[in-house]
């Protein structure tokens, strides 16, 4: 298996733990708080430059420079730690590919046993530069503050991802009521306003009604559970999913009884939402 890098040698010499630590004693300034990249002055990793060593991939222009592997090896590294996944220390990135799914580049490692993980360098990079404010703001407490923050999204994202087949579901049916002949009459679930063919699929967002972080964080503490600490998988095509199967059924059990999912515009959407975020309350 060809590597993309001049400095594979190193690549393969190093487990995965090995590189976070490489990378977190990049930045002794911040030590352990955060992980940086590779040296650089300032521990900042531009979306910018891997925005652009991802362009180079996808174009297949082969082989990265040396100093590209190691921004890519610590945004993995980054991610890996930020996404608490449980990697066997024999699993390392070796090389990275780019893939074209649905107009969307994703970024995969190909690991030295084979695998593939994806991993959003996006939110690698936008959550390692929050982390880096945090500790120029208020040191390690108020980096421990971000980290929950970023813990807490990534398992709001895992309970959607868990009941996204009905979000699909409204939103087939919705599509094919205004296909039909003569089309059905759909009308956004916020506004009220008449939803057309074109609207599709741009324009339309499936919406749930109660609001739904703030419902299943009710129905959490109903629970006795703390959203942090629950256990994350991998999930097929990327994101994750609750790792307890007995709690993601009966979250699915509950979603399906007290929700309603309505097809909504997305401009409608985000001025609903707009709204609440000034009155301090929580989007679904």
């Amino acid at each position: 298996m060809a590597e993309n890098g001049a400095d594979s040698d190193e690549c393969r010499t190093q487990t995965a733990s090995d590189m976070l630590e490489a990378a977190r004693r990049a930045t002794p300034r911040l030590g352990r708080a955060v992980v940086g990249v590779h040296g650089s002055k300032n521990a900042t990793q531009s979306k910018s430059t891997l925005s652009s060593i991802v362009e180079k991939l996808r174009l297949g222009k082969e082989p990265l420079t040396s100093r590209e592997m190691r921004i890519l090896n610590s945004t993995y590294a980054f991610q890996v730690s930020a996404n608490e996944v449980d990697v066997r220390p024999h699993q390392r990135p070796v090389r990275y590919v780019v893939e074209d799914e649905r107009g969307t580049n994703r970024l995969y490692a190909i690991l030295d046993d084979g695998t593939r993980r994806n991993f959003s360098y996006r939110s690698a990079s936008v959550n390692l530069r929050k982390e880096q404010l945090a500790f120029k703001r208020g040191g390690e407490d108020e980096v421990e503050e971000i980290k929950n923050k970023i813990k807490r999204d990534r398992r709001l994202k895992a309970f959607r991802k868990e009941v996204e087949d009905k979000s699909e579901e409204v939103r087939t049916k919705a599509y094919f009521k205004l296909r039909s002949k003569p089309p059905e009459r759909v009308v956004c679930g916020i506004s009220g306003k008449e939803l057309k063919p074109e609207d599709f699929d741009r324009r339309i967002h499936i919406h749930h009604d109660p609001e739904f972080t703030e419902t299943l964080e009710q129905w959490l503490d109903s629970e006795g559970i703390e959203i942090t600490e629950i256990p994350l998988k991998d999930a097929d095509g990327g994101g994750n999913k609750l790792e307890d199967g007995v709690l993601a059924g009966k979250w699915i059990s509950f979603h399906n009884e007290n929700f309603e999912l309505v097809p909504v515009l997305k401009d409608e959407h985000d001025r609903h939402h707009a709204e609440r975020r000034r009155k301090g309350k929580k989007a679904d």
